[in-house]
């Protein structure tokens, strides 16, 4: 399988008001769309998808990570069955030098239970997704922040469900594909059990949410197994819906604006309907407490934002109590797993 470029899934996306947006032709999107379905697919079937040959595409995919668009291939994984509890944490702060804001990027950076920092423009400053197993390892997240930010406005809130989720907006497609497919989801979900993993198995996830790209020869080496065992191993995990599926990790500040909405309903059912399917939504989570809705609207201009979220409030005036929104500036931290010491856990 083709090995990632010096770019790596943890590696942070670019300042989107700075960006150079990339020239893909329709036949970089088809690249693209096959390893969005699957990070894992081989170049033989991309190839044969896209009426090119391997060495094209092989070119193709290489050129995409050079120039920083692809920054990587993960694994989707359900924290939830590994017994994490995930939850977002928002920040409206103010500091009193550039020292201090570094210091405290800093500590959301190197935090283990911290898996994504994204600084915004908007109704909120920072925007941080902490994962955690016990209480008291958000407690003290939570109170390592207040040390070191002068909080303006805070708030914690509970993921519950995760409806909707992609690295790239269906509207990107349009133009090869009539219906493209929905990535999986499935990551936060509360009313999923934890399942019992061993020591081999987390290392495999960990290898597989680090690059999914690694072939199965190579997964194999690492964890001491033979290749079928790894094999089984994987299809283990898919089959108990630990393993969701495999992404590339893109750089969508070269590709569009993230606009993140905040909303608090009168009645989520037919909001949420209405936006897993719209083509500009990358992102719907039912969430707690402050808001019921988190989503993502993904948008070329702030003239099109305008108009699909003035759709949106038009629609569902009676429905929408309250609303918040943010501009996704800088993804200074993106994980899909911790790096943190994983013990197996008890079902």
């Amino acid at each position: 399988m083709l090995k990632m470029s010096e770019h790596n899934s943890q590696e942070h996306r670019t300042l989107f008001q700075y960006k150079q947006g990339v020239q893909l032709d329709k036949k970089d999107i088809k690249i693209l769309y096959e390893l969005y379905k699957n990070a894992r697919v081989p170049i033989s079937v991309i190839a044969k998808k896209a009426a090119l040959s391997k060495d094209t595409i092989k070119y193709r995919i290489q050129r995409m990570e050079k120039s920083g668009l692809i920054l990587g291939y993960t694994a989707i994984i359900n924290l939830n069955r590994l017994g994490y509890k995930w939850t977002m944490i928002v920040i409206q702060a103010t500091f009193q030098n550039q020292h201090k804001e570094a210091e405290f990027l800093q500590f959301l950076q190197s935090s283990e239970n911290i898996v994504r920092v994204m600084k915004c423009s908007g109704s909120w400053d920072y925007q941080c997704d902490v994962i955690f197993r016990e209480q008291h390892e958000l407690t003290q997240t939570i109170r390592k922040i207040k040390e070191l930010a002068l909080l303006l406005n805070f708030t914690v809130l509970t993921s519950l469900r995760e409806v909707k989720y992609a690295h790239i907006p269906q509207a990107f497609f349009r133009d090869i594909i009539h219906e493209p497919a929905q990535a999986p989801v499935g990551r936060i979900d509360e009313t999923q059990e934890k399942v019992a993993l061993d020591s081999t198995d987390f290392s495999l996830l960990k290898l597989l949410a680090q690059n999914s790209r690694t072939s199965l020869l190579e997964l194999s080496n690492k964890i001491q197994l033979s290749p079928d065992a790894t094999k089984k191993r994987t299809e283990k995990l898919q089959k108990n819906n630990v393993l969701r599926g495999y992404m590339p990790v893109i750089n969508t500040a070269l590709l569009y604006d993230e606009h993140w909405i905040f909303m608090q309903t009168s009645g989520a059912s037919d909001i949420l309907s209405y936006l897993k399917q719209h083509p500009h939504v990358q992102a719907i989570y039912e969430v707690g407490y402050n808001y019921d809705i988190f989503f993502w609207l993904s948008t070329k201009s702030v003239g099109e934002y305008e108009m699909l979220l003035s759709d949106i409030k038009t629609k569902f005036a009676g429905t929408i109590t309250k609303m918040d929104s943010v501009v996704a500036l800088r993804e200074h931290k993106y994980m899909e797993l911790s790096n943190v010491e994983i013990t197996p856990a008890c079902p």
